[in-house]
């Protein structure tokens, strides 16, 4: 929305600096718009969601994001896993993992089934990753975007 507006200002701009039928150059030189698939942006807004539900939002990083595609677990395809590290309320960094189950992001902490619930989804039983596409460099370049 954003871009479309900035282009109507520039070309308003541009045909009212014309003179003699020839028109100025913009102050400013627009970058095309760049296509973003609707589930990276679903992604990304998530990920912002996230990181400002930290005690401190600075000393979020992210370590990987993966869409779950295992045939084995019943209910987890689509699922997507955030693992990050973030600070804790005595100073120290903590890796957490949160997961967006049926379009409900589930953080850690609190309720134990919650808990239960990001690592069946997330996680096999021996503590792996669970299969699935990693999407973290795409997400860290919509954040940066």
């Amino acid at each position: 929305m954003k871009l479309k507006l900035h282009l109507i200002l520039m070309l308003v701009a541009s045909s009212l600096a014309a003179q003699d039928g020839k028109l100025a150059k913009p102050a400013i030189q627009v970058k095309p718009a760049i296509q973003v698939k609707p589930e990276k942006v679903k992604l990304v807004e998530t990920l912002l969601i996230l990181r400002d539900h930290m005690r401190n939002p600075d000393s979020f990083k992210l370590s990987k994001v993966w869409v779950v595609d295992d045939s084995t677990a019943p209910n987890t395809k689509g699922t997507v896993c955030y693992t990050y590290r973030a600070q804790n309320g005595f100073g120290g960094l903590n890796v957490e993992t949160a997961a967006v189950i049926d379009d409900v992001l589930r953080l850690p902490g609190g309720v134990w089934t919650t808990a239960l619930l990001i690592n069946a989804a997330c996680f096999t039983d021996k503590g792996t990753a669970r299969p699935g596409r990693d999407v973290t460099q795409e997400v860290q370049e919509g954040l940066t975007k």
